[in-house]
This record gives C-alpha cells, structure tokens and sequence, in this order.
C-alpha cells in the first residue's frame, strides 16, 4: 500500500499498482474517499473472486433489461401518445394482468415493433 496526501491534510491508501501510477481518475487523485466509498471497498474485499464475476454478470443483466424496458417504454410513449410515467405504467399493468416478468413484456413490445416497422 502507498499512502497518498489527500486534501484534507491526512493520507489515502492505495495498492501499488504495476506502472507505479496513480489508476484514478484526475478528479479523484488526492481526494479522500467518502464514507460510503470506505463501505463499499470493505464489502468488495470480502467478496470472493467468483462472487465479483457473479455480480459483474448480474449487473450486465440489469442494464441490458434496463435497456430493454426504456426501450419498450418509448415505443409505447409514441404509439400511444403518452407520456414517460403513462407508459411505464401501460408496461407494468401488461406485465402484471399476463404475470409475465416486465423485461418479458418489453422484449415482446420490441419484437411486435420489429416485425411491423
């Protein structure tokens, strides 16, 4: 570990990394770490190697179907005329009558506008 001045007038830690450079971001140099962020890289400490993939895996997920439902939701928003929060809730009312999960239904809305586009 490096200890690294921070503007507070007291040090930061850092692993050494293998160009012996500072890895983060200009913004951040120097900068003390929140208390959430000391929470947060206390928690990945403990977490195993298959359990950071596992989670990594996880996340990807959640941003493809994030993506997928914005998606949906602006087609809807244009077919219908509506807006953001009627839309949404066109989404989530379908998902809920078909008890189909909502990334489901949006995929379905993207397929349907596919094929008649």
């Amino acid at each position: 570990m490096t200890l690294v001045p921070n503007r507070s007038g007291g040090n930061d830690t850092h692993p050494p990394s293998g160009s012996g450079r500072d890895s983060r971001p200009p913004a951040r140099r120097g900068a003390a770490l929140s208390p959430l962020e000391v929470e947060q890289v206390d928690l990945l400490r403990t977490w195993t190697a298959d359990e950071l993939c596992h989670e990594v895996v996880n996340l990807r997920r959640a941003i493809a179907s994030n993506r997928q439902i914005g998606a949906a939701v602006g087609v809807i928003m244009r077919e219908r005329d509506v807006d953001y929060d009627g839309a949404f809730a066109v989404l989530r009312r379908a998902s809920q009558d078909s008890n189909v999960p909502i990334v489901e239904v949006a995929q379905t809305v993207l397929h349907l506008r596919r094929m008649w586009a």
